[in-house]
């Protein structure tokens, strides 16, 4: 939704670099302003308060002004609860209010995804907050006695990007020093399928055109089949070669509910420069990340050209409900702590990933699959009702297609899960270049002079020669010191230890 600038002490020249770095992020509207003790700045793509909603978000006395990205689903709720008198649509005109009630314990009444800078001129108090998940990205870095703030890791100068750190998910930050995890009030308890309706219900914007990733498997087609009963003709995009799975597997489920259905046919010319394109726009090298990105932001920039400003998407179901193969590995007592691990990851992940090639093409990701109840009912779940053995019969993600076949045939609802990049083809067009471009004694020169960096074949070197390319060694010299900052994904052991955050998720 957003590109988001905080400086304390202030520092317009910081804001305003961090701004023009983040412009797809925020194409509708752009507002920079220094408060005295700090400032704040926002890009703005508007999908709510498309009249009388511009951001800041300011209290009724002036003393509270807020930029956000992302969603509150249950602004409506809370502004009829507590009284909050709205000017507009915008979901977040309520972030100041709130504030001013419960001080640094606001979050825990939100149900959305976001990252959110208050400035508190009463208190001279700069805040940050970032949802459970990390959905929606906020980093920063101490400079000097104070702190710099921004959405993604190139909106900083290079001689900040080495200190420069994710804000744990589902936390409150202030410069007073005090630093809080939010603890969810607004949740509810039901059977999945009802509350997956209701979470893809309450994320359909009302002011701006929307649609769906559909790649055909289990995931996204219950998206858009629970999609498809909120508003029939549901736009839906799927990527792929033209030799992929994804192609078929999603235009017979696009035929099934009825959707209006676009498709995007890789061009093997152009998967170099979008290399580019995706390395830049996620801030890493990792294979995954960076392959999947090429094709989500080819449907992002589809889905753009069609006018479209909001895509829902599945990403959460594999590290909810236990989607991966190598799980099936994992002993029943070990699942739940295993998958509490993918889950800590996911903002460094899919959602990383998901994020930043939607935002590059200035199009909002939205998750039905992450919100508060659906997490806490997922894990709540015994680990037989995510991976059930019947003999020889194993089916991952069991509870997740039970639902899927009150909505799909059993054959798209029981369909084995083929990861984005594999399924669409572009993997297999990726390596084929990888390896006219790199001889095995090349990825070794390479894997030698960086030892720290998961450098393996052909096409994890190129991705990482061009991440070295774009940002040098800005972002830092070792693995490990992405590791230390939250930049990448932490390994992940069905063995612990158990995720520290797990809190986050309550």
């Amino acid at each position: 939704m957003c590109g988001l600038a905080a400086a304390l002490p202030s520092n317009d020249g910081f804001v305003q670099y961090a701004l023009a770095q983040q412009q797809a992020r925020g194409p509708d509207q752009r507002s920079a302003l220094s408060l005295g003790f700090c400032s704040l700045g926002v890009n703005r793509l508007a999908i709510s308060g498309l009249v009388g909603g511009d951001q800041p978000l300011v209290s009724a006395d002036g003393s509270v002004v807020v930029v956000f990205n992302g969603a509150i689903y249950n602004a409506a709720a809370l502004a009829q609860k507590f009284g909050i008198e709205v000017k507009s649509s915008n979901d977040g005109e309520i972030l100041p209010f709130l504030y001013q009630r419960f001080g640094l314990d606001f979050a825990n009444h939100l149900e959305g995804m976001f990252a959110i800078c208050i400035a508190d001129l009463a208190a001279q108090e700069l805040v940050l907050a970032v949802d459970q998940v990390g959905i929606k990205p906020l980093y920063s870095c101490a400079v000097g006695s104070g702190r710099y703030a921004a959405s993604t890791i190139s909106a900083f100068p290079p001689e900040l990007r080495s200190k420069v750190a994710r804000m744990p998910p589902g936390t409150v930050w202030s410069s007073s020093g005090r630093m809080q995890r939010i603890v969810h009030l607004s949740y509810r308890d039901a059977p999945l399928g009802e509350l997956l309706a209701s979470s893809v219900a309450e994320q359909i914007p009302v002011e701006v055109p929307w649609g769906c990733m559909l790649s055909g498997g289990v995931d996204s087609s219950l998206i858009a089949a629970l999609a498809s009963q909120s508003a029939p003709g549901v736009a839906t995009f799927t990527c792929g070669t033209e030799d992929g799975t994804d192609l078929l597997a999603a235009r017979e489920v696009a035929s099934l509910l009825g959707t209006t259905h676009h498709e995007v046919i890789v061009n093997d010319h152009e998967l170099a420069s979008l290399v580019d394109v995706a390395v830049e726009c996620t801030a890493s090298p990792e294979v995954w990340i960076v392959m999947t990105a090429v094709s989500t932001y080819l449907t992002a920039r589809r889905a753009r050209e069609e006018g479209i400003k909001v895509l829902l998407s599945g990403e959460g179901a594999d590290e909810l409900f236990a989607g991966y193969a190598d799980l099936e590995e994992v002993p029943a007592a070990f699942l739940n702590g295993t998958l509490m691990q993918h889950q800590a990851n996911l903002g460094v992940a899919d959602c990383l990933r998901l994020d930043r090639s939607t935002m590059a093409a200035s199009i909002e990701a939205r998750v039905p699959f992450l919100s508060t109840s659906v997490m806490r009912h997922a894990r709540a779940l015994p680990p037989d009702d995510k991976i059930r053995t019947r003999g020889s019969a194993v089916t991952r993600k069991y509870a997740l297609r039970q639902v899927a076949r009150t909505l799909l045939p059993e054959h798209i609802a029981g369909r084995v899960k083929s990861e984005f990049a594999l399924g669409s083809g572009v993997s297999d067009a990726l390596r084929r270049l990888a390896g006219a471009m790199f001889s095995v004694q090349e990825v070794a020169t390479l894997r030698a002079a960086f030892p720290s960096w998961p450098i393996e074949d052909a096409l994890s070197a190129w991705f990482f020669s061009r991440w070295l390319a774009i940002f040098g060694v800005s972002i830092g010299t070792e693995w490990g010191s992405l590791l230390r900052r939250g930049l990448v994904r932490q390994p992940v052991s069905p063995y612990g230890p158990y995720v520290a955050d797990a809190a986050a998720y309550g």
